[in-house]
């Protein structure tokens, strides 16, 4: 028989360890997360800095009213930067459930979405940055086949075409000085 030194009742030694213990796992899941919510915020924070700056130093940002290739990767990246932010600065869950694996894959390929994007739209144009931008994204997911992919990189440049270029009259290279006459030796 176990002696459980001054606990009179064994079973409320058992359920008070049990108690302990399961409290110390909170506590490290809580800690585990607050860890996460500083790394993915500062990463955001990080990747919307680096879009404003590169956005601002490179490209012509315009006005709201004439908006140049710049305007909108620099207001997404302050848009980033805020939620990295605010998401760094969060206190914990609000008593909800934890997050126990970081889903590092989309985290990287939707961060790296409109990097792409600002990068390729002065050498390639409107239609093909976004193009490069939506598979980018669309490797996010390994649920999404090949034709979703094409279909959703299709429509997607399609509609910026339209709404941009033709809806909105942004002065946006379509196709980018990659395929200048001059390059193509026309």
């Amino acid at each position: 028989m176990l002696r459980f030194i001054g606990v009179r009742r064994p079973r409320m030694a058992a359920v008070s360890i049990a108690v302990r213990i399961s409290l110390a796992e909170v506590g490290r899941s809580a800690v585990r997360e607050k860890i996460q919510n500083k790394v993915g915020g500062l990463l955001f924070v990080f990747v919307g800095l680096s879009v404003c700056i590169y956005s601002y130093f490179t490209l012509r940002i315009g006005t709201a009213l004439q908006m140049g290739p710049g305007y909108l990767p620099f207001v997404l990246g302050i848009l980033l930067t805020a939620l990295g932010a605010a998401i760094a600065s969060r206190k914990g869950n609000g008593g909800g459930a934890s997050t126990e694996k970081v889903a590092w894959r989309a985290l990287i390929f939707i961060c790296l979405a409109p990097i792409t994007f600002v990068v390729f739209i002065e050498s390639l144009g409107l239609i093909l940055a976004t193009a490069i931008s939506c598979l980018v994204a669309c490797w996010a997911s390994p649920d999404i086949s090949p034709g979703k992919r094409f279909l959703l990189t299709v429509g997607l440049s399609v509609f910026c075409l339209f709404v941009f270029s033709y809806g909105l009259n942004i002065s946006v290279p379509l196709f980018g000085t990659r395929f200048s006459p001059e390059m193509i030796g026309l």
